[in-house]
């Protein structure tokens, strides 16, 4: 009994309901889901011209004008419709369920919204449309919607009274853009007009320019002619010619290389102490041969005081061997591999960075 009520009341079809005058044919627009409120406005008006007041017939209508991406926001109050007023419930949800928050439309303001083809005064009633009934002061809208035309427009809303209302600004702005941005001949006329306001200062900047150009050539030509004068004897310090004293005892090598050198020739008075240092830290002369057991060179040794290893002295070499220890016993060889005198192939295990202690003064990495 209780289906039978609520069919109908869904199928009230009464002659005083529906409209007796059929051959009008009034088309709906599609449903917009960027401002819902404007489209049930449009569809009360296509209900009161149809003379359609049933809530049954409506709630059918808007079933059927509903896109499938909507209709789904809304899925249980088709598949349930809630009686006495089907329509009325499930419009106020959609327009609940699709519309902007107040948080979302303010946002919306400021981020996504752009003039494009729109003139001024359009955009304005955009933004108004965005905003409804929301409570968002006239300072805000302002500053959301001067900042969307070109610059030009910009400055020229800029040089209004701030008391002017945005309906007058945005008329304004449309006659700016109807007369569009400045072109290049009113550019270059007002350019013009610049410099020749501004020659005085230019003047004045050439001249100073020229001054200091002459200034600094004549300061090119005094240092000129004082390189080609004769040259005055200096005043040398006495420290100086006491270093220049000591340091023509020594023979060139102690002078250039100090205690690094090796070689020394007479007359020096670098101490022989140091010399026979230096003689300790090589080591007896070593001879290598081939394997044919034949006399090659003979080679000087220095030894690491850190590792006891010894090492070739200017053997203008890319290299040196360092044999494997017993903690490198398990390493892999590497892709590199050395070949002896005798064409036998040596294996590498990889590269080895030391720092030598030769008995100088210094340590070499």
């Amino acid at each position: 009994m209780a289906d039978s009520v609520q069919t109908e009341n869904l199928e009230d079809r009464s002659s005083v309901d529906i409209d007796t005058v059929m051959t009008t044919n009034i088309l709906i627009p599609e449903f917009d889901r960027n401002d819902p409120e404007l489209w049930f406005a449009q569809l009360e008006h296509y209900f009161i011209r149809r003379n359609i007041k049933s809530e049954g017939v409506r709630y059918r209508d808007l079933c059927s004008l509903l896109p499938p991406s909507v209709a789904k926001e809304v899925r249980d109050l088709i598949l349930n419709p809630l009686t006495p007023q089907p329509y009325t419930i499930l419009r106020r949800e959609v327009m609940n369920r699709l519309s902007l928050s107040d948080g979302q439309r303010i946002q919306r303001l400021f981020q996504g919204e752009t003039l494009g083809d729109k003139s001024p005064s359009q955009f304005l009633r955009h933004l108004q449309a965005l905003v409804g009934d929301n409570t968002v002061g006239e300072v805000v809208l302002r500053q959301g919607w001067i900042q969307a035309p070109p610059c030009y427009v910009q400055h020229c809303l800029d040089a209004q009274d701030p008391d002017t209302s945005l309906s007058h600004l945005a008329r304004i702005a449309d006659r700016i853009m109807e007369r569009g941005p400045p072109t290049a001949s009113s550019m270059i006329r007002h350019t013009e007009k610049e410099a020749s306001a501004n020659d005085p200062v230019i003047s004045q900047l050439i001249a100073s320019v020229k001054s200091l150009t002459e200034s600094i050539s004549k300061l090119q030509m005094g240092h000129k002619d004082r390189s080609m004068s004769p040259q005055r004897p200096r005043f040398v310090s006495q420290n100086r010619l006491q270093r220049s004293k000591q340091s023509g005892q020594f023979c060139w090598y102690h002078w250039k290389f100090g205690v690094q050198s090796t070689k020394c020739s007479q007359p020096c008075t670098w101490p022989k102490q140091t010399l026979k240092n230096m003689e300790k830290q090589i080591t007896p002369l070593q001879v290598t041969t081939t394997d044919a057991g034949c006399l090659n060179s003979r080679l000087f040794y220095v030894r690491d005081k850190n590792s006891g290893l010894n090492f070739l002295v200017d053997t203008g070499a890319a290299l040196s061997i360092i044999p494997k220890n017993k903690t490198e016993l398990g390493r892999e060889t590497s892709s590199v591999t050395l070949q002896a005198a005798n064409k036998t192939k040596i294996a590498t295990f990889g590269q080895k960075t030391m720092t030598l202690d030769l008995g100088f003064r210094r340590q070499f990495p």
